[in-house]
């Protein structure tokens, strides 16, 4: 899942003219804390709805609180899950995305982002989450793949990404079909496979789910 996929049909960016006032509705419409300002397409940062709450003029526009250090943008092909770090990256409610020219293309809802990472983790469906660190030199998904089948497992989500502040190095985030993986662990610990973490009970993932529940309901108020 790329963030192209999930851009909101809703949202969409301030210009520095806008009035704080109609910023301010907009944001208590849409239940977002921040929005994208943009001139000619290009984002130049964001305003926060509590900025704009009591402007210093009653007819104040946004151009006045722009934060441009939040000028944070994504790409139209980063993945669901490094969507996740840039949110926490910038305390964004959303996320500007562009294209290769730096065009903005539409804008990410954490809210949307959060539901489908709960899709891709597949909370209704039982199974367990598996992480794994390795050389990219050593990566081969057709190999773990196999290992995981020999052990009559079924890969049902898969994410990749490289470790920040290790060169070279990838962390594999498997989930997996089934509870029981005990014999999986011992295979990959026969190759030589780091896990660095696994959640392999129904209790573990059912308050995986419900702390994700919980944070969807905050972000919901």
């Amino acid at each position: 899942m790329r963030a192209n996929e999930i851009l909101s049909d809703k949202l969409f960016a301030l210009k520095p003219g806008d009035k704080c006032s109609k910023a301010l509705e907009l944001m208590n419409e849409w239940q977002v804390n921040h929005l994208p300002v943009a001139v000619n397409n290009k984002v130049t940062g964001y305003v926060a709805s509590d900025e704009i709450a009591f402007p210093l003029e009653e007819d104040d526009v946004v151009e006045k609180y722009i934060r441009h250090d939040k000028a944070i943008k994504v790409g139209e092909q980063i993945h669901l899950l490094d969507l996740i770090h840039f949110f926490a990256e910038g305390s964004l409610s959303c996320l500007a995305v562009v294209d290769e020219f730096d065009t903005l293309k539409g804008i990410v809802d954490i809210k949307e982002a959060l539901r489908y990472l709960a899709d891709f983790f597949s909370f209704s469906v039982p199974g367990s989450i598996l992480s794994i660190e390795m050389s990219s030199f050593d990566y081969s998904i057709s190999e773990l793949g196999r290992l995981v089948e020999s052990n009559d497992l079924k890969i049902i989500g898969l994410h990749i990404r490289h470790v920040i502040g290790a060169e070279n190095r990838l962390e594999i985030v498997l989930k997996l079909n089934r509870n029981d993986i005990r014999g999986l662990l011992a295979t990959l610990s026969r190759y030589n496979y780091e896990v660095t973490s696994e959640t392999v009970n129904q209790e573990d993932l059912q308050h995986l789910k419900e702390r994700y529940d919980s944070f969807i309901k905050y972000l919901n108020i």
